[in-house]
């Protein structure tokens, strides 16, 4: 019954809610068949006897606790819809959502009471084979719990993400490994990607090399950033006003906290807009977000980008296509707005799918966030997409990165 329970443990992680709701169903099954036939009375009376009541005490309590825990397990996700959780006409339903807290909230507490049953059966009477199946179970509850805790403290914290408590704005920047900086690629383009009540719509995308020109015009300066003035000044950012490349030098530092953080501000200072957060990508979630869209048409240069050939049309042959950087810029901007149009409006796929396909994206650096808020900050940080550099705790560290300052594409 507790290798069941492990199992569906295992398929809730890989986000299989259907799989999970099946082998917890069998694992209460087990589990109930194993404490009536315990607490039969011919065995109840191997409690009096010293060595074997200890076991039928672990034995007794676990398959009782465990198959209580498995029957909230499957009440839990039998009242999960994931379809519910999917944008439809580019709006997410924030009640969906928040319903979705209290099935969670439900697994991991069934979890959490299994587990300490579990400490509460171990004696030194046990013999090896049951400490060691008691071993197991605890080390796999504490394996997937911290994943089942991220994933309800995002379920609590979407909404707010979303705008629930008013307007937010994002500030999207698009980089490529075609040109490399320290955080993987120069910012390319950007958009803004906005938030209010569940309603999510992206601006129109625009070249970084515009936004810098603004930005120089409004004589944007950083600060509160002394290191990374310190290493990466000469790179346009020393003197009261920032050069004339700020957001294409912007990704100099490898810690996208810092990196985010001055775009944002950055931002804020030369388009007057205040962003609740940075999300960063490269054309590698590009290239996966456009395989659930579909190709999608690029007017401005007469071409259907097909998405399992935009991985390299992106990282190279954008670049040999024979028109000027205007008309290239135009066209990629095109296929991003169409591309995230479309995803809003309903080709994205569940939250669990979406999340296998990205983490991995995530976990590369190739897709960042970062939040102003320092309690949504803590968050991203714990699921491992804030893109931080370790912290060293006081101990010296050191980095190799590489930055091509020719301004070339030769890097991929």
């Amino acid at each position: 019954g507790l290798t069941t329970a492990e199992l569906g443990v295992a398929a809730l992680e890989d986000g299989d809610f259907d799989e999970a709701e099946e082998w917890f169903r069998q694992a209460a099954k087990h589990l109930d068949r194993a404490n009536a036939r315990f607490d039969a009375p011919w065995v109840r009376m191997a409690s009096v006897v010293p060595v074997v009541a200890q076991h039928h005490a672990a034995v007794t309590d676990m398959s009782r606790a465990g198959a209580d825990g498995a029957h909230t397990v499957v009440a839990a996700l039998d009242t999960i819809d994931l379809d519910e959780l999917r944008p439809r006409n580019g709006k997410f339903d924030l009640e969906a959502l928040a319903r979705l807290e209290g099935p969670l909230r439900d697994v991991r507490d069934a979890l959490v009471r299994i587990r300490g049953t579990a400490e509460a059966s171990r004696s030194g009477w046990l013999v090896e084979r049951a400490t060691k199946e008691l071993d197991d179970f605890t080390s796999s509850v504490d394996e997937h719990l911290p994943r089942i805790d991220n994933a309800l403290a995002a379920v609590r914290m979407a909404p707010r993400l979303l705008g629930a408590d008013g307007p937010r704005t994002y500030l999207m920047l698009f980089t490529t490994p075609s040109e490399s900086r320290a955080l993987g690629g120069f910012v390319g383009s950007y958009a803004e990607l906005h938030a209010d009540g569940g309603q999510l719509s992206v601006g129109p995308v625009d070249r970084s090399k515009t936004l810098d020109t603004r930005v120089l015009a409004a004589r944007a300066a950083v600060e509160n950033h002394a290191e990374f003035l310190r290493l990466y000044g000469r790179y346009g950012f020393d003197g009261r006003a920032v050069g004339d490349a700020a957001f294409r030098n912007v990704a100099m530092t490898p810690h996208f906290p810092t990196v985010a953080d001055i775009a944002a501000d950055l931002y804020a200072q030369t388009v007057g807009t205040e962003v609740a957060g940075v999300i960063a990508m490269d054309p590698f979630v590009t290239a996966q977000l456009l395989r659930y869209t579909g190709a999608v048409e690029l007017p401005s240069l007469g071409i259907e980008l097909d998405p399992f050939e935009a991985l390299d049309f992106l990282l190279r042959e954008q670049y040999v296509l024979g028109v000027d950087d205007e008309q290239r810029a135009d066209g990629l901007g095109e296929a991003a707005k169409e591309a995230f149009d479309e995803l809003l409006a309903g080709a994205l796929p569940d939250p669990i799918e979406l999340a296998q396909d990205l983490g991995p994206l995530a976990s590369e650096r190739r897709l960042l966030v970062w939040s102003a808020d320092p309690e949504e900050q803590a968050l991203l940080e714990r699921v491992g997409i804030a893109g931080a550099v370790p912290d060293h705790d006081g101990s010296d560290g050191w980095a190799f990165t590489i930055t091509n300052a020719g301004g070339n594409k030769i890097d991929s």
